[in-house]
């Protein structure tokens, strides 16, 4: 069941990012996410991607430990 959930979630943070592609947050929700799914290189490439959008932000760097 969570697989589920965090499956749709997961398309949720797809379509958020979709429709704002510059929105930063989007993509460090989507980083926690797969995370949380063990999809570790997925969540780092969204934090990077973060950083380039908003390379001011704590939250990538926290987040993958650097």
């Amino acid at each position: 069941q969570f697989l589920q959930e965090y499956e749709e979630a997961e398309k949720c943070f797809d379509k958020a990012i979709e429709m704002a592609p510059r929105h930063s947050q989007a993509y460090y929700n989507r980083a926690v996410l797969h995370a949380e799914m063990n999809n570790f290189t997925q969540a780092i490439e969204d934090c990077k991607t973060m950083l380039r959008l908003s390379p001011e932000l704590y939250e990538p760097n926290a987040f993958m430990g650097w």
